[in-house]
């Protein structure tokens, strides 16, 4: 997304309406046609349409490059970018250690 969000935070009632199968598209084929516009299923209830609405808005002028591999973001890092250490980070943050323990 290119305001760095996932879609499931952006619009979780409309992707909750969505089968598996179609989940584990790539953008390529989800944008392919507005194919990801058909796989959403009934009932259009007003959740859905307001979610449905926002991830118009944020897609709508996005530009895919042929040849291009999707691109994993991931949100606790400053660039976005994954990696092992910043996870390992992540899962401990906040974590209190007891008193006399020392780091493995």
């Amino acid at each position: 997304m290119p305001n760095g969000c996932s879609g499931r935070e952006v619009a979780p009632s409309l992707l909750a309406n969505v089968g598996r199968r179609q989940l584990s598209r790539t953008v390529a084929e989800a944008f392919n046609g507005h194919a990801w516009v058909r796989d959403i299923v009934e009932p259009f209830i007003v959740p859905i349409l307001i979610d449905y609405l926002k991830l118009w808005d944020i897609i709508q002028n996005v530009q895919l490059t042929e040849n291009s591999l999707d691109v994993l973001r991931w949100k606790w890092s400053a660039d976005m970018s994954y990696s092992s250490a910043l996870a390992y980070h992540a899962l401990f943050s906040g974590v209190v250690r007891p008193l006399g323990a020392k780091e493995l």
